[in-house]
């Protein structure tokens, strides 16, 4: 699964797949699976409001080519520091809550995963980490 590149149906499937061994009772395993699939909402936020693309039909091209070449960004729910702030909130304000940042979180580990692969390092961890960014940036 990792020689792939993500799409939201393979986060969907790797969140229900993980519900099951997890337990998690029918609800909980759609939540968990929506966790998965709502935190890529941040890449049509960035295609509007950092790309300037308003129309649906241009920002499938962009999300197109920007997928073939395995592109990297800095989308906002995809900084692990806010899915684990969020995952903490959910945690004592609702299970439900809490079980869809936990699948948020899951869906990061598997990018960080394919991006590991896929690059080879882990220079990537400052398109997924608020630290990683402020690290690379006082590295180099």
């Amino acid at each position: 699964m990792l020689n792939c590149k993500m799409n939201i149906w393979n986060h969907a499937i790797i969140n229900f797949i993980l519900g099951l061994i997890l337990r998690f009772d029918p609800f909980g395993i759609f939540i968990f699976v929506l966790g998965a699939v709502l935190i890529d909402i941040d890449h049509p936020i960035h295609m509007i409001f950092v790309e300037k693309i308003s129309s649906v039909k241009k920002m499938w091209k962009w999300h197109r080519r920007e997928f073939a070449k395995m592109g990297r960004h800095r989308f906002v729910f995809h900084q692990v520091e806010i899915l684990l702030l969020l995952a903490v909130f959910g945690y004592f304000i609702n299970r439900h809550l809490f079980i869809f940042f936990l699948g948020a979180i899951v869906h990061w580990v598997v990018d960080v995963l394919v991006h590991l692969k896929h690059y080879h390092n882990f220079k990537s961890l400052e398109y997924y980490s608020i630290t990683g960014f402020l690290i690379s940036k006082f590295i180099n």
